[in-house]
């Protein structure tokens, strides 16, 4: 686990205010270290308050692949981009390719080519909804 992955996982437990000194106690790092890690999860999209006595997380609406994977356990390989065509066709490419451990689940805040049945058409706003798909292997073959 990366430090910032450390941080971020202790300010999600923590509904109080956790200051710089003791993450960087807990951790065995630096307070810049924390700094720098609360800098670098904020580029990434997780919000904090910053407050005189230390850091407080924010909830947030982005997909956290970590809290996913260990709500997930039995899918092995998730994919989260922001943006992507269609979250089928990147199901698609990747079962032509089988270089992904299977189940693998493909989501996205939005698609800008997305498609239901019969390739319809299917509008897809950012953040607006959950735009995913799951790409299962069957161990057998069809005509079993």
């Amino acid at each position: 686990m990366t430090t910032k992955e450390k941080i971020l996982t202790l300010l999600q437990k923590e509904d109080t205010v956790l200051s710089g000194e003791k993450l960087a106690q807990a951790l065995s790092i630096s307070r810049t270290a924390v700094w720098k890690a609360i800098k670098e999860l904020e580029k990434e999209g997780y919000h904090f308050e910053h407050l005189a006595n230390g850091y407080r997380f924010v909830s947030d609406d982005r997909y956290d692949q970590a809290a996913l994977a260990a709500a997930l356990p039995m899918i092995p390989t998730i994919q989260i981009k922001e943006a992507v065509e269609s979250t089928m066709k990147e199901a698609k490419i990747a079962a032509l390719d089988s270089v992904l451990a299977t189940p693998a689940l493909f989501l996205t805040e939005t698609q800008t080519g997305g498609h239901g049945r019969f390739e319809r058409p299917f509008f897809s706003p950012k953040k607006q909804g959950i735009y995913m798909s799951l790409l299962l292997k069957p161990n057998q073959a069809f005509q079993e």
